[in-house]
């Protein structure tokens, strides 16, 4: 009867000790995921600040970039406005540009971007950006500065001829949207063929 209770307490004893090991395994396997979490954490921060300093060196550098391609620089961080209107309610965004230029009597907003994407007129964040400035400011058009390539491209945008494409949506039985899609993504295109001839 002993060896049998001696039995019993050694087999409570080996689950004790299994159980232990699972719950010391599995708290050594949180808290490695957890560190793992706080590096990446830490790792995101570190590649946003330098991102940020890349951008901010890019910017700073962009005047003598600008200056040399004939531009004189008028203005830097230019705040301005767009108003738009939600169901006929008016909503204004505050916008800032990066440089205010001049060339030859013409006013110009010029926007400096750095990175492998930004600078590219087929990155739709940019091209969304300089339609907004070429749309809120009163300029002549925009510049797009590459700040890591030190290139300086004019970026001219045709105005929308919103009668034009509704006709040719109504005769050819396209809704509107899809004729203004086709519209913007026409004109994305002829200025990365423009930028890619210069």
């Amino acid at each position: 009867m002993q060896e049998s209770w001696l039995l019993l307490l050694l087999l409570a004893a080996a689950v004790v000790i299994v159980v232990q090991g699972w719950h010391l395994s599995r708290q050594r396997e949180i808290a490695g995921a957890s560190q793992a979490s706080v590096t990446r954490e830490e790792d995101r921060r570190a590649a946003a600040h330098a991102r940020g300093q890349r951008a901010a060196d890019g910017e700073q550098g962009a005047s003598g970039l600008l200056e040399r391609a004939g531009y004189a620089v008028l203005e830097r961080q230019v705040r301005g406005s767009w108003t738009v209107r939600a169901d006929g309610n008016p909503v204004t965004f505050g916008l800032r540009a990066d440089y205010l230029v001049a060339r030859e009597g013409r006013r110009y907003i010029a926007e400096v971007k750095t990175g492998r994407l930004a600078p590219r007129l087929s990155h739709g964040p940019t091209r969304r950006q300089l339609l907004e400035y070429s749309a809120a400011f009163d300029v002549h058009g925009v510049i797009l500065v590459d700040a890591d390539a030190e290139t300086v491209t004019h970026v001219e945008i045709e105005p929308f001829d919103r009668t034009a494409c509704g006709e040719v949506a109504a005769h050819r039985g396209v809704s509107r949207g899809v004729a203004a899609l086709v519209t913007v993504l026409s004109f994305s295109v002829g200025v990365v063929v423009g930028a890619a001839i210069r």
